[in-house]
């Protein structure tokens, strides 16, 4: 009997107690490629050919799956009221730069700084809103 089977078996359960415990989708295809090799160590294929398997199936299952499984999991993503903001025009109320400042859209004065860490918005101006990370808006300048 190949001695290589508890390590792929050993392996295969380790992988599989660590996407449980993370439940990000980190490990599951590398327990995938150990299922296949720990399969290919029962045929009694030579030891290079198991890790090859291994290589090559982990690394199928990944670019085969990931992208799949990604966009599953963003379908519990819910979009909030904030979000709407993305793309309309908020007024500076007090000189926006790399470090801070603040902007006034819909009745609301907003913490803000410039998604250009190098670039100044004058109070006053009006700039985009790229995004919005936590409470804070990230604008650029209005072209």
């Amino acid at each position: 009997m190949d001695p290589l089977i508890w390590v792929w078996l050993g392996s295969m359960i380790l992988f599989i107690i660590i996407e449980i415990l993370t439940t990000g989708l980190t490990t599951i295809w590398f327990a995938g490629g150990s299922v296949a090799a720990l399969i290919t160590s029962l045929a009694g294929l030579p030891w290079w050919v198991q890790v090859i398997t291994f290589i090559l199936i982990s690394g199928l299952l990944l670019v085969l799956t990931r992208p799949f499984l990604k966009k599953i999991a963003k379908k519990g993503y819910v979009k909030t009221n904030a979000d709407s903001l993305i793309g309309q025009y908020a007024k500076v109320t007090d000189e926006v730069n790399g470090s801070g400042g603040t902007a006034y859209i819909n009745g609301l004065e907003w913490s803000a700084v410039c998604d250009d860490p190098h670039e100044n918005i004058g109070e006053g101006e009006f700039a985009e809103i790229v995004r919005i990370e936590g409470v804070k808006l990230i604008l650029r300048r209005r072209k």
